[in-house]
């Protein structure tokens, strides 16, 4: 597994600085550092042969990480060259099944299937989402620092002020290991949650109440946002194309 950053490295300080912000605290520094990886790929790692070949046989990036990969300027040409190599490489495998002859006493019904079966595998992709393991590697290296350090008083402070993490990332947490007094220190993380999700379903009932015809001129107070807020709460982080958090 990925090991949580050495002490006052980088991301202890990424993770001060982003604690005390709305939403999933987790979600905003994936979303900065895999947008930051994607600029890199760009400007440093588009003729890399092995990179390429992972995303060939990933057979592209997943629709959330495309949408990012698609929202930067100047991307097009690199997109471009992706989009080649696995354009190249699925005809090519559609090519070698249309192209096995019939063999002795095969039936037409059954050389057409086991094309079909063909076209199907070259189209799956045949490992997951470079994006994918790229982003899930830096959850655990964010959540295993804010773990290992959230006893250290400047960390204490930032996470007495932040909000909680999506459930995604919440699931996470939970699964993490290796880390010397795990147990006290998710504790502290489990009593924060929830705290959180009860005050957020408060906001939630708060806002479908006064969505009411008899209660809808009332002021409208935190529960305000409670819809967008919840959904990133339940679903993650929300991915925009022009890289909006």
């Amino acid at each position: 597994m990925s090991q949580p950053a050495t002490a006052y490295s980088r991301t202890y300080y990424d993770l001060l600085e982003a604690l005390p912000q709305p939403d999933c605290f987790v979600c905003r520094l994936v979303d900065a550092a895999v947008r930051q990886y994607i600029d890199m790929f760009i400007y440093e790692n588009i003729t890399n042969l092995a990179r390429r070949e992972e995303i060939r046989l990933a057979r592209g990036f997943c629709s959330a990480h495309m949408a990012m990969f698609m929202g930067g300027y100047g991307r097009l040409l690199s997109l471009a060259m992706l989009e080649q190599d696995v354009t190249n490489d699925v005809l090519r495998q559609i090519d070698r099944a249309m192209t096995n002859p019939l063999t002795g006493g095969m039936h037409l019904g059954t050389w057409l299937h086991s094309a079909d079966k063909s076209i199907r595998e070259a189209i799956l992709p045949g490992r997951p989402c470079p994006l994918c393991d790229y982003e899930k590697s830096q959850e655990r290296v964010m959540l295993g620092t804010l773990l290992q350090f959230i006893d250290d008083p400047a960390m204490a402070e930032a996470f007495e002020h932040a909000s909680i993490l999506c459930l995604p990332h919440y699931y996470t947490a939970l699964g993490m290991h290796g880390i010397p007094g795990l147990t006290h220190r998710l504790e502290k993380l489990i009593a924060k949650e929830q705290q959180g999700l009860k005050q957020l379903k408060l906001d939630i009932d708060e806002y479908i109440r006064k969505r009411n015809t008899l209660y809808r001129d009332e002021e409208k107070a935190q529960e305000a946002d409670a819809p967008t807020r919840a959904a990133r709460v339940i679903s993650g982080r929300i991915v925009h194309t022009d890289g909006r958090w």
